[in-house]
């Protein structure tokens, strides 16, 4: 994946309003079937958006639910977005049950 850096963009806190994304991708997940996305090298900040729930994780591959994890292994459950700080280049694993779209926007 390439990427891109805009000098337009001005550097902001996750405290602020976001701006109107201009760096947005969308992985369609397959039931049940962890996919790894990995954010964007320059971003600093991310928006995840889906229709439906999904699991987050990472470090090490997400998985939903069927039984207590009280070890710190579990996945962050997005039931319907997420925004945070996030290192550039890390690498997000991902699940559903179902098969959303997730929409992840990320700034620099």
């Amino acid at each position: 994946m390439s990427t891109s850096t805009n000098a337009a963009v001005t550097s902001f806190t996750l405290r602020d309003a976001l701006p109107f994304p201009k760096w947005v991708d969308q992985v369609t997940l397959a039931a049940n079937t962890a996919e790894t996305y990995t954010v964007p090298t320059n971003a600093h900040y991310i928006h995840i958006t889906t229709p439906s729930a999904i699991h987050a994780r990472i470090s090490g591959t997400a998985v939903t639910a069927v039984a207590d994890k009280i070890d710190g292994s579990g996945s962050f459950l997005i039931s319907s977005e997420w925004k945070g700080s996030i290192p550039g280049g890390t690498s997000l694993s991902l699940i559903s049950t179902g098969t959303p779209t997730v929409t992840i926007a990320a700034y620099p």
